[in-house]
C-alpha cells in the first residue's frame, strides 16, 4: 500500500485523488479507508469502474463500547444523525426533535449508529455482488491472519 496523504486533511486527500481533482502518479492499486461515508455510502453505486470493497465487520459489543467511552461526542453524534436516527422509536423521536442528540441516551445513539452503519453492507453486497464485495469478520482476521489475508489477496486477484 502507498500513502497518498499530501495535504492537511488526509481523510479528504483520497477523495481529491479519486475524483481526479489532484493529478498524481499511481503506484499499484488504490486502497482507501471509507469509514466516514456514513449516509453517502450510495456513492459506491454511482461509479461502475470495477472497484472492489472489503468490509470489516467488528463485534458489536466492542464497537459500541468504544463509541460510548472512547469516541468524541461530535463523532458519535455525526454518525448517529447520518445512520442511526431512522431507527428511533416514537418516544425517542419526540425527544430527539425537541432536544436534539442530548434527548437520546448515548448508549442508544451508539447502538443505533452501529445498526445503521453495519446494515449498509447488506445493500452494498446486493447491489455490487459477491465478486466485488468481501465481508471479513475482524476477530477471524486477528485470529487467522494468514488464512483471512490470503482470501483477501485472492479476492483482489493478481497485480497487487
Amino acid at each position: 500500500m502507498v500513502n497518498y496523504w499530501f495535504g492537511r486533511d488526509d481523510e479528504l486527500d483520497a477523495a481529491l485523488i479519486l475524483s481526479g481533482t489532484v493529478a498524481h502518479t499511481p503506484h499499484g492499486r488504490y486502497c482507501f479507508q471509507t469509514t466516514y461515508l456514513n449516509e453517502k455510502y450510495t456513492e459506491y453505486f454511482e461509479h461502475d469502474n470495477g472497484h472492489k470493497l472489503i468490509w470489516v465487520l467488528r463485534n458489536p459489543y466492542s464497537v459500541i463500547y468504544s463509541m460510548k467511552y472512547n469516541w468524541r461526542s461530535w463523532a458519535l453524534n455525526e454518525l448517529f444523525e447520518a445512520c442511526g436516527v431512522q431507527f428511533l422509536d416514537e418516544r425517542l423521536t419526540r425527544n430527539y426533535k425537541r432536544f436534539g442528540v442530548i434527548g437520546v441516551p448515548k448508549i442508544v445513539r451508539a447502538c443505533l449508529s452501529y445498526k445503521g452503519k453495519t446494515g449498509q453492507i447488506i445493500e452494498i453486497a446486493e447491489r455490487l455482488g459477491n465478486e466485488r464485495v468481501q465481508v471479513i469478520d475482524y476477530n477471524e482476521l486477528i485470529q487467522k491472519k494468514r488464512n483471512t489475508s490470503g482470501k483477501s489477496v485472492s479476492f483482489f486477484g493478481s497485480g497487487i
